[in-house]
C-alpha cells in the first residue's frame, strides 16, 4: 500500500508540473524524481516486487519481469 501510495503522489505531482493557461513545465521534484526521471514507474514496481514475493508464484514473478521491462 505505501508503494501505490508514492504511486499516486508522484502523479498527482505530474499532473501539477504545468500551471493553468501556460505551456511552461516545470521539472518534478520529491517523491523519488531525486532517484530517478520516471518516479512513478519505480513505485509500481516495487509495489509488484512485493506482491511476487508474497505470492510465490512463477507467474507473478513473469509479471513483474514484463511489466519492468
Amino acid at each position: 500500500m505505501i508503494f501505490e501510495a508514492l504511486n499516486f503522489q508522484t502523479h498527482l505531482i505530474l499532473r501539477n508540473l504545468r500551471r493553468p493557461g501556460t505551456t511552461e513545465r516545470n521539472i518534478p521534484e520529491g517523491c523519488g524524481f531525486g532517484l530517478v526521471s520516471c518516479a512513478n514507474y519505480l513505485w509500481e514496481t516495487l509495489a509488484w516486487l512485493v506482491f511476487a514475493i508474497l505470492a510465490q508464484t512463477w507467474g507473478s514473478y513473469l509479471f513483474l519481469a514484463v511489466a519492468s521491462g
